[in-house]
């Protein structure tokens, strides 16, 4: 995981977007003192918060929670699919070695769209315990 707080992702993108806390409010609906805690370092947002903040800045969610995926938010299609393969192959560099990363990748492969979005998801769900792990 790397060593950039979720605050420090969020204020690096408002200077990337040119914006202000207050467009932060106005384009999330999140409340002002939510966002100056996430600022501050004081709370992190929880996972809805964390994709309305995402969108709104137009940023990936995993580069927000400091995973090593491009800033950029993919949108659909193609590219859709190779931001997913960019956000496993992260999560399998965090969770496995370079040699457990392979094993785990090529079961990935041979697995189907929809099974695909299962495993997605179920690693969402540990990656989400291990930083409540973290936390405690």
């Amino acid at each position: 995981m790397a060593d950039t707080m979720i605050n420090d992702k969020i204020r690096q993108a408002l200077k990337l977007r040119n914006m202000k806390q207050v467009d932060l409010v106005a384009k999330t609906g999140i409340d002002k003192s939510q966002i100056s805690s996430y600022l501050s370092g004081k709370y992190k947002p929880k996972q809805e918060n964390l994709s309305l903040i995402a969108m709104a800045l137009d940023v990936d969610e995993y580069w927000l929670m400091g995973q090593d995926v491009p800033m950029e938010r993919v949108q659909n299609g193609e590219e859709a699919a190779e931001g997913q393969v960019r956000r496993v192959e992260a999560y399998a560099k965090q969770i496995y070695g370079s040699r457990e990363q392979e094993q785990v990748w090529k079961l990935y492969e041979r697995l189907s769209e929809e099974n695909r979005m299962r495993a997605k998801s179920y690693m969402e769900k540990l990656f989400a315990v291990q930083k409540m792990e973290e936390i405690l």
